[in-house]
């Protein structure tokens, strides 16, 4: 996928797969977790990375061997929070201050990555980036120099970015989406029914429905496609 901003370089789409070395990555091998990158704040001149990274375990013992691994990683400057999810069994999240050099992230900064999802699972790295066009025979050189990297694919088709925003939903749609959400429409067991809906929110029936399945229609696109290349990996074309 190659769009243009407004800036005037043009951006594409790339897809590639990774066993990092000298990196925190390669103590997920022979562990079953699968490890997801929340957020990652580069500060190049002092020479780390502040990141946010979610875990997902098959147990409580298995994560914690993952934490104890993890914190003996020379990549690894200080651990600043762990936290269990309220909501899922077995879902963590870690808060870590990390060395710069030598990461996956430092060479996506360093090439003017705008955009970029992961999947870490068996000391594979799993990454999709938008990438400016001019910046990706570099990096993919600077890549190839940091580790073993079996696919790197760039995406040709040519079609409008479709850009994540807030607005993708018009205001019918995420109110109707936003009050059965509160009203515990999405529940198990569900706490208020359709029936229920419409008469909170002064809506008919027919139009309730209508907004909502527009509205989920659109959030699970915006899901899919940002995951697309993971779950291509995972479950197929």
């Amino acid at each position: 996928m190659i769009f243009k901003e407004d800036d005037g370089h043009e951006y594409v789409e790339v897809d590639f797969q990774m066993r990092h070395e000298r990196c925190w990555t390669e103590i997920t091998d022979g562990l079953n977790v699968n490890i997801h990158t929340v957020s990652s704040n580069v500060h190049k001149d002092n020479n780390y990375i502040y990141g946010t990274v979610e875990i997902k375990a098959e147990s409580e013992r298995e994560f914690k061997k993952f934490l104890t691994l993890f914190k003996r990683s020379s990549a690894i400057s200080e651990i600043l929070r762990v936290s269990s999810s309220a909501y899922r069994k077995n879902l963590y999240e870690v808060s870590f201050k990390e060395k710069y050099s030598n990461m996956i992230v430092s060479l996506l900064y360093e090439n003017n990555v705008v955009y970029h999802n992961d999947l870490i699972s068996d000391n594979f790295e799993y990454i999709m980036a938008i990438v400016p066009v001019e910046s990706v025979k570099t990096l993919k050189s600077s890549l190839s120099e940091l580790g073993e990297m079996p696919y790197f694919h760039m995406k040709t088709d040519k079609q409008n970015g479709k850009i994540d925003s807030v607005f993708n939903l018009t205001d019918q749609e995420a109110f109707t989406v936003y009050m059965a959400y509160q009203n515990g429409y999405f529940n198990i067991p569900r706490e208020k029914y359709l029936s229920e809906l419409a008469e909170i929110t002064g809506l008919s029936k027919s139009a309730l429905e209508e907004y909502m399945r527009k509205a989920t229609g659109k959030i699970m696109d915006e899901w899919t496609r940002k995951n697309r290349y993971f779950l291509m990996k995972k479950f197929g074309e």
